[in-house]
């Protein structure tokens, strides 16, 4: 009776499978009929040619030409009626020709792998097909966020609609890779296959910038701003998205001057258009709402002064198992290089299940004895430079300072053991950005636009002179990277530069700095004048996790372990940057520093790595987080004894909704201590004296 239920309910999985396998053949049958028999002449296959009577050769693969004839003016309302029809046939050609050239170069998935099965082989390839027609939807019918077509001739425009196509077309790519890796284990195949998605999704961007022109000559002039307070918004929206494509364009420039010129009169502009809206269940206030909105267009203006970089793949490979692609460039007039004519290289490697969108991105600097070629090398050997290995589900980034290392060496910084400042080291031992790390900036910019990072989610670390340039960089772009981690830096002062740490007060428009993560040791010469950056950090209040042993210049995790077992025990990568974090200062668990004067002492040591935190909720008008000390069984040392209390300062950074001004008071409470304090001048919110123990007590404070 047993075996008979068993025959039966395979027979009933079988059966369904191949009824739900059928419904997906009819559907798809019906996205194929329907394209040429409900929009004809459309063409979904790559390998088909255009059709002559509605596409000339040049229009075909000029995208120049394509734009001319993409833009076109408005509806002549009062023009003869031939004219009109004249106006109203362009439309439709354009349309048509519209999904045409952007679906040309789908990959046509016609060589089926040996070791598929063909019905896998069959539910894979109805799957693409699905993809395709979802993105040719996307493009033309108003209720997939495309409209494109009508926008192009209406004096409306909905910002959401190119971003939402943008969306929709990376989600289907990925889906699409994600189905390759699942359907068999010929890498080869799969990477060739891959290639021919990001060869498609190079091609489809390119008419990204055609439609920005359209949209920005849509927009009312910026003196009409202030009556139609939405423009704003819409603008911002445009401007985000049309930076990655024109930002040298004069339309681009103008539009970006002109809403800059109307913020330089801030209050005029806070009555009449930034009034609280909600977000959420909270209404924001107007100070917020203006607040950020200047943020947006100064991020803008910042990304359009980069300009665009011009990046060529010339390289495609299957590498540790894991798609990698390498990218070339020449240099921007805008990064002042010595030679104009500098060319540059960057790698980029995939997650290991292929292309996908919404993934955090790992930031990789090289040591001093590698190249950006030589760091990716190393992580076919585990225990060899440990930190270059990008965890699984990340893409990862690995630059180069050794192409061009008469002028990019050492990231742009002073090296450890250049503590005076020459003539020649002058240039470096300021606020302002050498070339290199413009250049760096650049391609962590256009590698999130081309993949659809997390701008949430981008990580940088380093070893050695990458580690020196990990906090030079780093810790003075928090509104890039989420957090930081330098294995041995070779030299502080890269960091104490750009911080301008000899100064109480931080260089003016420096953005909250990430959460940085610093193991040095005490024998390594490299590791010199720590104790000038602590003292920094600490002054400013700044979130600097740091370890050390006696472990000299060592890159190997598991012989850093040996002397000090802490430095892995925090998910430095969980730290998002649009989520508050709590820096802890003047800590009683911290051990003292043996730089510079007890460097003989061979004990390892820490500072504030016991603390760990849960953000509860920020809103407009409350904050509360989760505050405690690890336990003994969680860090599972060796080495420590884990306390179970500490008292510190604890300064709440990054704060988002709960936005707090100079001379703002503030009720808080933790466990049994409470109090108020009124914010200071530095406008960061510090609770003094609290104790932390190893069970979680919620911090909160109220307006």
């Amino acid at each position: 009776m047993r075996a008979t239920s068993v025959t039966t309910s395979s027979r009933v999985l079988r059966l369904r499978r191949h009824t739900r396998f059928a419904t997906l053949l009819t559907f798809c049958f019906f996205v194929v009929f329907f394209c040429i028999c409900v929009t004809p002449n459309v063409c979904y296959h790559g390998s088909c040619a255009l059709s002559e009577e509605t596409v000339d050769a040049d229009y075909i693969h000029d995208f120049a030409a394509f734009s001319s004839r993409f833009i076109r003016p408005d509806f002549p309302q009062n023009a003869p009626a031939e004219e009109q029809k004249n106006w109203y046939a362009l439309k439709k050609t354009c349309g048509r020709d519209l999904i045409k050239l952007s679906l040309s170069q789908w990959p046509s998935f016609s060589q089926k792998p040996s070791s598929v099965a063909d019905d896998a082989w069959d539910k894979f390839v109805a799957l693409a097909e699905l993809g395709r027609f979802t993105i040719g939807e996307a493009i033309f019918d108003e209720n997939h966020g495309g409209t494109l077509i009508k926008k192009y001739y209406s004096t409306d425009y909905e910002a959401e609609h190119i971003l939402a196509l943008d969306r929709i077309a990376r989600e289907q790519i990925a889906l699409v890779s994600a189905a390759l890796n699942e359907l068999t284990d010929d890498e080869t195949w799969k990477i060739e296959r891959r290639c021919e998605l990001e060869a498609f999704w190079e091609d489809f961007s390119q008419w990204f910038a055609p439609y920005c022109r359209a949209s920005l000559t849509k927009l009312p002039s910026t003196s009409e701003f202030v009556k139609q307070p939405d423009n704003f918004l819409i603008a911002a929206n445009l401007l985000e998205f049309a930076v990655n494509y024109i930002p040298d364009e004069e339309l681009f420039t103008k539009t970006l001057e002109g809403i800059q010129e109307l913020l330089q009169s801030p209050k005029a502009v806070e009555i009449r258009v930034f009034h609280g809206r909600f977000e959420g269940y909270d209404l924001l206030s107007r100070d917020v709402i203006f607040a950020r909105y200047c943020a947006r267009i100064a991020a803008v203006a910042q990304k359009s002064r980069q300009g665009l970089l011009s990046v060529q793949l010339v390289e495609a490979k299957e590498f540790n198992h894991r798609q990698t692609e390498r990218f070339e460039h020449d240099a921007l007039a805008s990064w002042g290089c010595a030679n104009s004519q500098q060319h540059d290289y960057f790698y980029v490697v995939f997650p290991k299940d292929g292309i996908a969108s919404d993934r955090p991105l790992y930031v990789v600097l090289h040591s001093a004895g590698h190249t950006g070629e030589h760091a990716l090398d190393c992580t076919l050997t585990p225990g060899n430079h440990d930190i270059y290995t990008v965890p699984d589900d990340f893409y990862g980034l690995f630059v180069d300072c050794a192409e061009n290392r008469d002028t990019d060496w050492w990231w742009g910084g002073r090296r450890g053991d250049e503590a005076e400042i020459t003539e020649a080291l002058a240039s470096r031992s300021t606020t302002s950005l050498q070339p290199v790390e413009k250049r760096v900036l650049a391609e962590i910019a256009w590698t999130i636009t081309r993949y659809g990072i997390d701008p949430n989610r981008v990580y940088l670390c380093g070893n050695s002179m990458g580690g020196s340039g990990a906090l030079g960089l780093g810790l003075s772009h928090g509104e890039v990277f989420a957090a930081i981690k330098a294995n041995v830096p070779a030299g502080v002062w890269h960091a104490y530069d750009r911080l301008q740490l000899s100064e109480s007060n931080a260089p003016e428009g420096l953005s909250e700095p990430p959460v940085c993560f610093d193991y040095s040791a005490q024998n390594d010469k490299w590791s010199a004048f720590h104790e000038v950056l602590i003292k920094g950090v600490e002054a400013r209040k700044y979130a600097y996790i740091l370890y050390w042993g006696n472990y000299g210049h060592e890159n190997n995790d598991a012989k850093v372990a040996e002397y000090n077992d802490l430095f892995k025990t925090f998910d430095w990568t969980s730290i998002r940057k649009d989520a508050a974090y709590p820096a802890f200062t003047n800590s009683s668990t911290d051990s003292p520093l043996p730089w510079p004067d007890d460097l003989e002492n061979e004990s390892p040591g820490q500072r504030g790595a016991y603390y760990r935190w849960t953000n509860k909720s920020d809103t407009v008008d409350s904050f509360s987080m989760e505050l405690r000390l690890a336990s003994a069984e969680e860090l599972a040392s060796k080495i420590f004894e884990i306390p179970t209390e500490s008292q510190c300062d604890v300064t709440l950074r990054r704060l988002q909704k709960f936005a707090v001004s100079a001379g703002d008071t503030l009720t808080w409470r933790f466990g049994d201590q409470s109090g108020t304090f009124t914010v200071g001048e530095d406008g960061l919110v510090t609770i003094p004296g609290l104790t932390i123990t190893t069970e979680a007590q919620t911090l909160t404070l109220t307006k």
